[in-house]
């Protein structure tokens, strides 16, 4: 957590460099994708898939031409709602040298991805009815319904055993999930960021350039990354 900390806090070109400080994290886990599936790919990629678009790939995952998928725990509401086979979640696997707690088991993370914001505009007429009602939107409530309807959660801690009584095995372990490891959510205070002019991969998508390019590994991409940023860094920081 420290160290992702330190990565979206952007202070510096430093942060990207993936021989030292948060990046080289980054760097071991594209470096376990590349061993484990890219290296495989003809064994583990659906042929014809990559041209596929995201939704066509998750409905052929719910009539079962695939084994398993990356996704999000959206993917029940938006696509597997009608399928006659049963789905769950699964965590990804862990790589190796993982961070491990006292009794020597792994520290399990769970990531969630960029937050959504809710703003009052200046000029609202009703600011005071607004507040309430962003209240009520954070109220247990709400973090309930939305918990139970959504299939997600928003980012507080709260009980969820009432509402794993109402939900879907895929969507119980979901909560699984999220109650066993420590939840990290991305964002950033700073203003390179809210400005648009870095961001979490700065160049290509790792994972699907990785896939499509047989020259360029997981070492090459992260450094490629970081001297990109390095050449770009006094613009950005105008």
């Amino acid at each position: 957590i420290d160290g992702l900390n330190e990565f979206m806090g952007f202070d510096s070109a430093e942060v990207f460099n993936p021989d030292k400080g948060p990046s080289e994290g980054k760097y071991n886990m594209l470096k376990t994708y590349y061993d484990l599936i890219v290296k495989n790919k003809s064994k583990y990629i659906l042929r014809g898939s990559a041209s596929a678009t995201h939704s066509i790939a998750q409905m052929n995952f719910g009539a079962g031409s695939a084994a398993m998928i990356p996704n999000g725990n959206w993917i029940m509401n938006e696509s597997l709602g009608e399928s006659e086979y049963e789905f769950r979640m699964m965590a990804v696997p862990t790589v190796k040298n993982a961070l491990k707690d006292t009794d020597g088991n792994v520290i399990k993370y769970n990531y969630a991805g960029q937050p959504d914001y809710m703003l009052i505009p200046s000029a609202a007429k009703n600011k005071k009815g607004a507040k309430e009602f962003l209240r009520y939107m954070c109220s247990d409530e709400i973090l309930e319904m939305y918990a139970e309807l959504c299939g997600t959660l928003r980012p507080f801690n709260f009980d969820v055993s009432a509402v794993k009584a109402k939900v879907n095995g895929f969507t119980k372990s979901v909560f699984d999930i999220w109650e066993n490891s420590t939840t990290w959510y991305e964002m950033s205070a700073s203003t390179l960021w809210t400005s648009g002019k870095v961001h979490k991969y700065q160049t290509t998508n790792p994972y699907t350039t990785l896939l499509a390019d047989n020259t360029i590994t997981a070492s090459s991409w992260c450094q490629t990354e970081y001297d990109r940023v390095k050449a770009a860094w006094s613009d950005f920081t105008k």
